[in-house]
């Protein structure tokens, strides 16, 4: 996750600071100013469907993208939105601009 989360800083200083808008888990790459940024978006390590990545990105002005984590109260979050805690479930990344 803070591949993507490096991804997307560096792909926002390089689109005239918007960040991307899309992702699909395995499939979409980022690119700006003729650039790959991530080849492709990261799938679950265990590589079984569904995949527990969850990104919202639509907005352009910020990003929060989280996974599942395999064990309970190993995250910094507590749910998929970007809900810090001290511990939770899920792993998440937002932006940082």
């Amino acid at each position: 996750m803070n591949s993507v989360q490096k991804a997307a800083e560096q792909f926002y200083s390089l689109s005239n600071y918007s960040y991307p808008t899309s992702y699909t888990s395995g499939v979409s790459s980022w690119s700006a100013d003729g650039e790959t940024i991530l080849a492709l978006f990261p799938v679950d390590p265990k590589n079984v469907a569904p995949y527990q990545y969850s990104c919202s990105t639509g907005a352009a002005t910020g990003y929060c993208c989280c996974v599942v984590m395999e064990n309970n109260n190993n995250g910094n979050a507590s749910d998929a939105s970007c809900t810090f805690a001290a511990v939770g479930d899920y792993y998440c990344v937002q932006s940082q601009q």
